[in-house]
């Protein structure tokens, strides 16, 4: 449909990578959390108030799945601009169907951000939810950001010429 249809499959990559990332997070973030609360909850002869002053200061290094989803969702994003500049162009009548696709892909974008808020909102992840805010946010307007990355990369590919690619056929790369 798409030719080599890196660009579509490349969006609909990142949206599954980024939906699945929150999850993981989402739930290891509860899993943690009731964790250290049953930790704490042990009285002080069974365990030492160091040990659970140690075990309690590790939450720290859970709130890192915002940050990291943060970065990963950057690193993905340069991916796909990056790739979408490189990847010889298609004829330009396909900008049409790579745009009913994107339309397509922001629907699937908006059941898995349904997918997010019911998680979210779950009575048993919700304190986790509220720890990671911007993957709150990101995953609650996932459509909107999967439909303007997906502008973008498509105006960056279908934007240039054949003619415009840097790669030359042979002779000296220096001769203009």
């Amino acid at each position: 449909m798409l030719g080599k249809k890196g660009l579509a499959a490349s969006l609909i990559a990142i949206m599954l990578l980024i939906f699945m990332f929150g999850i993981t997070s989402l739930i290891a973030l509860t899993m943690w959390n009731s964790f250290n609360t049953e930790i704490q909850d042990i009285s002080d002869d069974t365990i030492s108030p160091e040990v659970k002053e140690k075990i309690d200061g590790l939450t720290s290094f859970m709130l890192w799945g915002d940050k990291l989803f943060i970065t990963i969702f950057i690193a993905m994003f340069l991916g796909y601009i990056i790739s979408s500049v490189t990847l010889p162009p298609e004829k330009s009548i396909m900008l049409i169907l790579y745009l009913i696709y994107l339309i397509f892909i922001s629907i699937f974008a908006m059941i898995l951000s349904n997918g997010w808020e019911y998680f979210s909102t779950n009575p048993n992840l919700i304190v986790a939810a509220q720890s990671l805010t911007f993957t709150d946010f990101f995953l609650k307007y996932l459509p909107i950001i999967t439909f303007f990355t997906g502008i973008i990369g498509g105006l960056l590919f279908y934007a240039k010429n054949k003619d415009d690619i840097g790669v030359s056929k042979g002779g000296d790369p220096f001769d203009m």
